[in-house]
């Protein structure tokens, strides 16, 4: 999974999460999650790359799958 970002920081730590989402929006399931440490140069139009498995995981055909990114501590 390659998401985008901005950062103002060059030694940032990054988590990401993979959630099943239920298609009336009110009901969601952790699926994964991955951590990604970016060391590099501040801007932005930078690209993370997580190796996000979901160990077997098969979402339903009317669910969607959403992605969130945040700054770890």
């Amino acid at each position: 999974m390659d998401l985008s970002f901005s950062t103002t920081g060059t030694d940032v730590p990054l988590s990401v999460r993979v959630w099943d989402v239920t298609p009336e929006g009110d009901a969601q399931g952790l699926v994964t999650r991955g951590v990604y440490r970016y060391d590099g140069a501040a801007g932005s139009g930078r690209t993370a790359k997580f190796q996000i498995i979901a160990q077997g995981y098969r979402f339903a055909t009317d669910h969607e799958r959403c992605s969130r990114m945040s700054q770890s501590r």
